[in-house]
C-alpha cells in the first residue's frame, strides 16, 4: 500500500532522492476490507502496532458473535445452578474446538462454517452391532485434520475414534457411574468434628439433663402422674362404675386381714 523508493532528482541527476509512493489500488483494497477507523491511545504505537491491536479486537468480537449464535450461548433453558455450570462448560470447550478449526481452515483458505458442514457429513455405519467407517471424507477434510494434528496419520486418527466407540459399546472402556444426588448413604446420621472424625452419640437424654418447665410454644409443661390431692371419679370415661382399689370383699386376702 505504501512503498519507499529511491529515484534520481530531476534537477540534479547526480543526486538520489528517497520518496514515498502510495499505491492507490492497494489503499482502496485495504479500505474495502477493513474500512476506515481511528484509535486513540495514551501509549506511543506505530501504525502497524495499532493495526494489529485493532485486527485482534475485531477477531475476538467475531468469535463472541459465533459463540452466541452458533454455540447457543445467547439463551440457556435450564433450571438449576449445576445445569447452568455444565452448559457453560460445554460451550467453553466447544468454543475452543471451533477456534482451533477456524485457525486450521484459515490456513487452508477455507470457511469455518463450510468445514464444519463437511465434518458433520462424516458418519459411521453400524453393521452387526459394530461401527465401521468407509473413509469417504473429502480431501479438504483430510487436510484440515492434518492441520489440527500434524504429527498424526489422518486415517489412523479416524479409525481410532471408531475403535473407541466400539470399545465403549462393548463395555471395554470404563465409564463413570452416575451417583445419586444428595449425601452419601448413612452420612446424615453421622456428625464430624473439626478434625474430620466421627462424633459418636449415644441414644437417650444426656445424663443429668432436665426438661424445661416451659414448652417451645410457651405453655407450661405438665409433669407426669396425678396431681397431689386429686381424687378419682366414681365412674370411668366409658360410664362404667370405677372399682375401688384393694382386695374384693370375701376374698382370702380380705379374710386374712380380718383375722389378723
Amino acid at each position: 500500500m505504501v512503498e519507499i523508493i529511491t529515484r534520481t532528482d530531476e534537477s540534479d541527476h547526480r543526486r538520489k532522492v528517497r520518496c514515498v509512493v502510495v499505491k492507490a489500488s492497494g489503499l482502496q483494497k485495504a479500505i474495502d476490507e477493513k474500512r476506515l477507523y481511528s484509535v486513540v491511545s495514551s501509549q506511543k504505537m506505530s501504525a502497524q502496532e495499532v493495526h494489529q491491536r485493532y485486527v485482534s479486537r475485531d477477531e475476538s468480537e467475531i468469535q463472541f458473535r459465533f459463540v452466541k449464535s452458533q454455540l447457543g450461548y445467547g439463551q440457556s433453558r435450564v433450571q438449576s445452578d449445576a445445569a447452568i455450570y455444565a452448559r457453560f462448560l460445554a460451550g467453553f470447550v466447544a468454543a475452543i474446538l471451533r477456534w482451533e478449526i477456524w485457525q486450521a481452515a484459515k490456513a487452508l483458505d477455507q470457511k469455518t462454517s463450510q468445514m464444519l458442514t463437511e465434518i458433520d457429513r462424516m458418519e459411521m455405519e453400524r453393521i452387526n452391532d459394530v461401527y465401521t467407517y468407509t473413509h469417504t471424507e473429502k480431501e479438504v477434510v483430510r487436510k484440515l485434520f492434518g492441520k489440527l494434528s500434524p504429527a498424526t496419520d489422518v486415517t489412523a486418527l479416524i479409525d481410532d475414534s471408531v475403535k473407541m466407540e466400539n470399545d465403549r459399546l462393548a463395555g471395554r472402556v470404563p465409564t463413570l457411574r452416575h451417583r445419586k444426588p444428595g449425601p452419601k448413604k448413612g452420612s446424615h446420621h453421622k456428625h464430624y468434628d473439626a478434625d474430620g472424625k466421627v462424633i459418636v452419640k449415644t441414644g437417650g437424654v444426656p445424663k443429668g439433663s432436665k426438661r424445661p418447665d416451659i414448652n417451645k410454644d410457651g405453655t407450661p409443661r405438665k409433669k407426669p402422674g396425678t396431681k397431689p390431692g386429686t381424687k378419682l371419679g366414681k365412674y370411668n370415661k366409658d360410664g362404667s362404675l370405677r372399682k375401688k382399689p384393694g382386695p374384693k370383699p370375701g376374698s382370702h386376702h380380705a379374710g386374712a386381714a380380718g383375722k389378723s
